[in-house]
C-alpha cells in the first residue's frame, strides 16, 4: 500500500537496504507497480528516492525441471507451435532438445522439481545513469534502455535453460507466458 512504499522509500534514504516482493509479471510492471503505490503528494520526491536507490529488480517463475531420464527430442518431431518457441528464442543451430520419458525416480513424470526462470534489471551506482533513471521515470520512459542498466531478460534466461538441457519446449513456453 501507499503507507508502506512511503516507508520503505525513507528507510532506503537513509542508507537502509530494503527488501520488498510485488507479484507482478514481469521487470517492467515491477517497476510500474512500485511507481503506482508512491502517494499523489509525494510522488516527486518519492521518484528521486527510487531512481537514486534502487538496485535491482528481479522477477520470477517457476517451470518443471526435467529428470536425468529426459532423452534428445528429434527437432522434426516438434509441433508448429513448439517450433515456433525455438524460432522466438534465437537459438543455436546445433541445439539438442531433451524430452520427458518418466522413470520411478520422478515417478514417471518425466520431471523433478522446479528450475527458476529470472528476469532481472540491475542499476549501477552511477550518477550520471541515476540522473537518466530519474528523468525517465519522471517521463514514463524506459529505465532498461539506459546504457549502464544491465537486463536479463526471460527470453535469455529461457533460451539458456532450454540449451542446457535443464528444461523442455513445454516448460520453455510456459516460462515464457
Amino acid at each position: 500500500d501507499a503507507h508502506t512504499a512511503e516507508v520503505a522509500l525513507r528507510f532506503a534514504e537513509s542508507g537502509h537496504l530494503v527488501v520488498g516482493t510485488l507479484h507482478t509479471s514481469s521487470v517492467r510492471k515491477s517497476l510500474s507497480r512500485m511507481i503506482g503505490l508512491l502517494p499523489e503528494e509525494a510522488r516527486g520526491v518519492g521518484l528521486f528516492t527510487l531512481a537514486h536507490n534502487l538496485k535491482v529488480i528481479l522477477n520470477q517463475r517457476l517451470v518443471p525441471r526435467l529428470c536425468t531420464c529426459a532423452v534428445p527430442q528429434p527437432l522434426d518431431e516438434l509441433s508448429e507451435s513448439q517450433r515456433e518457441v525455438i524460432d522466438s528464442l534465437a537459438l543455436p543451430p546445433q541445439l539438442t532438445l531433451r524430452r520427458r520419458i518418466g522413470c520411478a525416480h520422478c515417478k514417471q513424470s518425466g520431471f523433478l522439481g522446479r528450475v527458476v526462470v529470472p528476469e532481472a534489471a540491475f542499476f549501477p551506482d552511477d550518477a550520471v545513469v541515476r540522473e537518466q533513471m530519474e528523468a525517465a521515470l519522471r517521463s514514463n520512459g524506459n529505465v532498461l534502455d539506459i546504457p549502464g542498466v544491465a537486463y536479463y531478460s526471460r527470453e535469455a534466461s529461457v533460451a539458456s535453460l532450454l540449451a542446457q538441457g535443464v528444461i523442455d519446449i513445454d516448460a520453455a513456453r510456459a516460462g515464457l507466458q
